[in-house]
């Protein structure tokens, strides 16, 4: 398996993908948003949290978001990809 932070903890994760193209496989096959930007862990207390930059990942907006309940955010996002899908 290959893991893009140095973390061992095998805790849950949230992931922002999307679909790959390429010529390593012709299945459905996804990769993560931004590497670091896309991937949140979900605590014990089912918040999301992101703690990327330890790894050197990148802060661009995901501390506006976070800490923020799991099903808040599922609603959040939801409400946000509609606002999207109405203005294309």
């Amino acid at each position: 398996m290959l893991s893009i932070t140095q973390d061992k903890d095998t805790s849950k994760l949230f992931l922002f993908l999307k679909p790959y193209t390429g010529p390593i496989t012709d299945s459905n096959a996804y990769i993560i948003t931004g590497v670091y930007q896309g991937k949140f862990k979900i605590s014990k207390a089912g918040e999301l949290i992101y703690d990327a930059e330890k790894y050197g990942g990148v802060n661009l907006y995901q501390k506006e978001f976070v800490p923020i309940k799991l099903k808040d955010a599922k609603e959040k996002i939801k409400k946000l990809v509609e606002i999207s899908n109405v203005t294309e």
